[in-house]
This record gives structure tokens, sequence and C-alpha cells, in this order.
């Protein structure tokens, strides 16, 4: 089985369900499918086309940032690119947390923007995050900032 967040609807979607999911021109679509038969872009060169084509649209500045990847359920592959967003965040079984990302610019700052990805395998019972950057970035009143550590260890947190 094979989960893609990708940046179209499905053709069968109709484009109101489609725009409330995302709120975005640019809509959200879920496939759950098999195997290479599935017809979406890797994640690399739909960040590669958003670049281009937010970087030709002219006018005032648009730039955004992204994270976008491709789980593979039944092997648990996982190719993710990040651009000016976070990678997810990895935390293994044993606690141990990793931050799957490539830096890059956000989309819309470049035409030819250098795009790599990441690829791995995640092991039985690690956990995946993907989530804003306003999490780590948040302060306390003192300034402290929450910070991907701290937001590793609420995933192992036990319930209370």
């Amino acid at each position: 089985m094979r989960w893609s967040r990708c940046l179209r609807p499905r053709p069968s979607w109709h484009r109101s369900q489609a725009n409330r999911r995302c709120g975005q021109s640019y809509s959200a679509g879920w496939q759950s499918g098999a195997g290479p038969e599935a017809d979406w872009a890797a994640p690399v060169e739909i960040v590669r086309r958003l670049h281009r084509d937010f970087s030709e649209r002219g006018g005032p500045l648009q730039l955004f940032t992204i994270c976008c990847g491709v789980l593979d359920l039944t092997t648990r592959a996982l190719d993710v690119v990040s651009a000016g967003h976070p990678g997810p965040l990895r935390v293994s079984r044993r606690g141990e947390s990793e931050l799957l990302q490539v830096p890059s610019l956000p989309v819309g700052i470049l035409k030819d923007v250098d795009v790599a990805g990441q690829h791995v395998v995640l092991a039985p019972g690690d956990r995946l995050l993907v989530y804003s950057d306003g999490i780590p970035e948040a302060q306390s009143p003192g300034g402290e900032m929450y910070g991907e550590e701290r937001l590793a260890q609420v995933l192992h947190a036990e319930p209370q």
C-alpha cells in the first residue's frame, strides 16, 4: 500500500470537496494504491515544479514552505523533501530522534533551485511526525524556544 499527499485532487473529486480539505488553489489529494502504477509525481519533482511555477508568476513576491513525502506502508520506505519547512521528525522505539530534512529554500524565491530529497526506511515501531514550524519556534514568556528535542520527548510521554 502506498500513501501519498500531493498537490492536486484525484479526478473523481468534486472541486469544492478538494478545496474544503486544504483551502488553497493547489488542492491536496490522497491516494491509496499499490506499486509504481500510481500517477503521482515524486516529491522532488513536485517541489521543483512548484519552484518554477511560483517564481514565474511575477507581481509581489509569493513564497511558501512545504514538506512533501511518499510513504510506502508495505516496505516502510519514505521519500521526503522539505523546502523552507521542517522535515518530519522520526522517533525510534528507543527514543532516538532524527529530523529528516535536506535544507532548501522556500518555494517562490528562485526558479531553478537544486532540490534534494531524503530516502529512509523506517524501522518497526518508528514514529513519524509532520508538523508546523510554529511548534519548535514557540517561545516561553522567558524567550526559551520549544525546540525539536522537546517535541520528540512529547511523542514518548506516558499518557496522563
